[in-house]
């Protein structure tokens, strides 16, 4: 996404014709009452000067301790994405819709046309590429030396079917076995979360022998869990609906991948348990092994206007790792995996929309006089 909104020609009044004028009119208010911060220069001069959007029609900027607005040569977001960012608190009146990003035609415009697209029959050489994709995955396990049921994943229909098995009262029953650590309790959980899950998977391992979840079910023959080719870093605050919303949005954005791709999830794959926590720290310890095999990388930007996974320290060392006491490098750019960032569909959606927005309101303007 370009920050930038200078050097481009076409004004909000041209952009009318894009528009709905209530709408341009319902956004313009909110971002001026959002005051969005900037920074702008005029072309006499090479100094950047940090002011708040006054108005967008014309686009003038306010500079900090001037005492009037002013139209600027280049106009731009003051940090990497915070003006778009700004825009995702907007508040439309409920009889205005947010213009819509334009999307690529060649994917599918909703999950009704893309289960219509997934149901179709797979060829027999995109069958061959996933069960290649999956022996790269387990050729990489056993160079690392890691064992395979750490290379399990499941599918987005298997977690769905997972979470309605569960109790209605799952997230008061963690909450009622929430754990003390230095003699203060930990919060309690306001929705069925990745914290819920692990604490619900270590019953279920505990009472299946030790093992994950994943694992358990793999040894059943349960079609839902296999080689997982998309390693999954995620939030544990995260709900899990969020999550499976997430997954499906990946999916349909990717509609090369199978219907039942495998997504390598912690909670589901590493051993849980609370009463042995050695047991499950030694899964954790191959996390950058784990990233490694799988070979791709997937990140839940969730919300994408302040993402949670990169302040927590589990996360990042899904992503980071040390490979000497004194060097610190990405698992996944060390293995040349891939990576790639996903949002849920809604989140996706107000990007998007932001996106569109900003591209819209670009304008270029003459020195303040």
């Amino acid at each position: 996404m370009s920050q930038v909104l200078s050097a481009a020609t076409r004004s909000l009044d041209e952009a009318s014709e894009v528009a709905a004028p209530s709408t341009a009119q319902a956004v313009e208010s909110s971002l001026v009452s959002q005051r969005v911060r900037v920074r702008c220069k005029g072309k006499c001069g090479a100094q950047w000067r940090t002011g708040t959007v006054t108005s967008t029609n014309p686009l003038e900027v306010q500079v900090d301790d001037w005492d009037s607005a002013h139209c600027w040569d280049q106009v731009e977001a003051k940090h990497e994405l915070e003006a778009t960012l700004a825009l995702s608190r907007l508040s439309l009146s409920s009889d205005v819709q947010p213009p819509v990003a334009p999307r690529d035609s060649a994917k599918p415009d909703s999950l009704v046309g893309f289960a219509t697209q997934r149901a179709l029959p797979r060829s027999g050489g995109e069958r061959a590429e996933e069960q290649q994709t999956q022996a790269l995955v387990s050729q990489r396990a056993a160079e690392l030396n890691l064992p395979e049921r750490l290379t399990l994943g499941l599918s987005v229909d298997a977690i769905e079917s997972y979470i309605a098995a569960l109790p209605a009262d799952a997230v008061e029953q963690c909450n009622e076995n929430r754990p003390t650590i230095n003699g203060v309790r930990v919060p309690a959980n306001g929705a069925l979360n990745g914290y819920v899950n692990q604490w619900l998977v270590a019953r279920f391992s505990e009472a299946n022998g030790g093992k994950a979840y994943c694992e358990t079910l793999y040894e059943r023959g349960d079609p839902g869990v296999g080689v997982a080719t998309v390693f999954v870093s995620w939030f544990l605050e995260t709900p899990l609906a969020t999550l499976v919303d997430a997954l499906r949005q990946y999916l349909r954005l990717h509609p090369e991948l199978p219907p039942d791709t495998k997504f390598w999830v912690c909670d589901f794959v590493i051993r849980q348990s609370s009463r042995k926590l050695d047991v499950t720290m030694n899964d954790v310890k191959k996390l950058g092994e784990c990233v490694r095999a799988v070979g791709h990388t997937v990140l839940l930007m969730e919300p994408f206007d302040n993402p949670m996974p990169l302040r927590r320290a589990g996360t990042t060392q899904s992503l980071c790792g040390a490979r000497t006491a004194s060097r610190r490098c990405i698992h996944t750019q060390a293995s040349g995996a891939r990576f790639e960032v996903v949002m849920s569909a809604e989140q996706q959606a107000a990007f998007e929309t932001l996106h569109w927005w900003m591209t819209l309101t670009r304008s270029r303007r003459s020195c303040p006089r």
